[in-house]
């Protein structure tokens, strides 16, 4: 995104509107990405300084990383910031990799489809929200036993 800085009036201006995603050069295999993004900024040139602020938003869908199925999440960026400095011969101010990099921060680390996800059977695998499986709780041997039981213990409650 290109801020002309000639163009920002005296007392700065909100600017809103949707862009490319492409322009970004977001890639996340393990999501699907929209193919552009939302934004309500507000731009204002204080002396040799271009400050920007607002709000930055897009819908992503991920993979939850518990049971495995996609589910759609918006993400939204609440306080988004931006200075630059420019001297007497810059026209504009590039705030690509800003965006860019504000969004890649705003991705959940282990995106989860709801909080009390029950994921995957580490047995035969089926997932746990749609019904229970048939397997039989592993016959626990050797020094670890306790832990092992009382972590059994836990999931069933």
């Amino acid at each position: 995104m290109i801020i002309h800085i000639a163009r920002i009036p005296v007392g700065g201006e909100y600017i809103e509107g949707v862009e490319p995603l492409d322009a970004l050069d977001l890639v996340r295999p393990d999501v699907v990405l929209p193919k552009e993004y939302n934004y309500r900024l507000y731009v204002c040139a204080i002396e040799h300084e271009v400050v920007v602020t607002g709000k930055i938003w897009l819908d992503v869908e991920f993979a939850c990383c518990r049971c495995a199925c996609r589910f759609g999440k918006r993400l939204e960026i609440n306080d988004f910031d931006s200075q630059a400095e420019f001297g007497d011969r810059t026209e504009s101010i590039d705030l690509t990799v800003d965006i860019r990099d504000v969004i890649l921060l705003a991705f959940p680390n282990y995106p989860n489809c709801k909080d009390d996800c029950k994921g995957l059977c580490p047995q035969c695998g089926k997932n746990l929200n749609v019904g229970k499986c048939r397997c039989k709780p592993p016959v626990l041997t050797g020094e670890w036993d306790d832990l092992d039981r009382l972590k059994i213990k836990i999931k069933r409650s």
